[in-house]
């Protein structure tokens, strides 16, 4: 999660609030602090796999684990990197193969 325009004066309460409900907080440690989605197939048209449910079960799983670096993983339901997956040290772009407008030819030898 990200909180954007918070007033500076406000940070240590808003730490103090964070930490007693559990929220862990803080992107610059050395371990997994970041798994981000898309819309994912619920809400976008354009969605070839469900982004939403891989992040859950990533972030379930890896969420805080300690790595050598500080570490990202980006899921995008499909090619159009709505959240930049390739900029992340882990991204994962949903396709469907063969991935091809009708009337159209890949060259792969699938077409008939």
């Amino acid at each position: 999660m990200e909180l954007v325009h918070v007033s500076p004066t406000s940070l240590e309460s808003l730490a103090r609030d964070l930490e007693a409900n559990g929220t862990p907080i803080g992107a610059e440690k050395s371990e997994i602090v970041n798994i981000t989605a898309c819309p994912g197939s619920d809400r976008c048209r354009f969605a070839m796999i469900d982004s939403i449910s891989l992040a859950r079960t990533l972030d379930e799983k890896f969420f805080g684990k300690e790595m050598p670096v500080k570490f990202r993983i980006a899921i995008s339901s499909c090619p159009n990197s709505c959240v930049s997956e390739r900029l992340n040290e882990i991204g994962i772009t949903g396709v469907v193969r063969p991935y091809r407008v009708p009337g159209t030819c890949t060259g792969c030898g699938t077409c008939v």
